[in-house]
Formats: C-alpha cells, sequence, structure tokens
C-alpha cells in the first residue's frame, strides 16, 4: 500500500481510539483546518464543531469505536479518500464513514 494512503488511514483510525477523542491537542493535530464530515444524522460538522462534540458527548463513554471495511484510495497527489463502516456501543446497526 502506498505510504500516503497508510499515513491518511493511520490518522484516520487514531480519530477513533478515545484516548485521542478526548484529548483536543491530540484530535487538533489529525484534523485539518478546512475538515467538512457529513454525520449519519446529515449533520454536517466543521473542525471546531468535531473538535467540541468529540471533547464532550462523543468520547464521554469512553468506549472503543469498532472500524471495519477500512479502504484507502489516493484521488489526486495530496488527497486520499478513507472510507469505512462503524460500530459503536454494541448496536446491531452500522454506520458508513
Amino acid at each position: 500500500m502506498d505510504e500516503g494512503v497508510q499515513a491518511a488511514i493511520d490518522g484516520e483510525m487514531a480519530l477513533l481510539e478515545p484516548e485521542v477523542r478526548s484529548s483536543r491537542a491530540r484530535a487538533e493535530r489529525l484534523l485539518d483546518e478546512e475538515f467538512v464530515e457529513f454525520g449519519s444524522s446529515g449533520q454536517m460538522w466543521d473542525r471546531e464543531s468535531m473538535l467540541e462534540a468529540m471533547a464532550g458527548t462523543l468520547s464521554a463513554a469512553g468506549e472503543p469505536i469498532e472500524p471495519f471495511g477500512v479502504r484507502g484510495v489516493r484521488l489526486a497527489e495530496n488527497l486520499v479518500h478513507v472510507t469505512y463502516m462503524t460500530n459503536w456501543r454494541g448496536w446491531d446497526c452500522c454506520t458508513d464513514r
């Protein structure tokens, strides 16, 4: 696997760890200034709102988020698209990320 693709996957997987999610400083190093995510509910998160959420309710339980089907594709020289599914809190369903 391409080194840049693996680095993008590693960074994305680190953001799922409770220790990283609960540390604003660690999460800030991983989220780009122009970060945007659309949640499964349709809510749009920018960098600041995601950092606030990770430091608060999203990491309060400290429960691991289990990724599967992780895939990274290089779209351009400096752009990697990472997709995966997650299970969290033992839900019977999963979220496509």
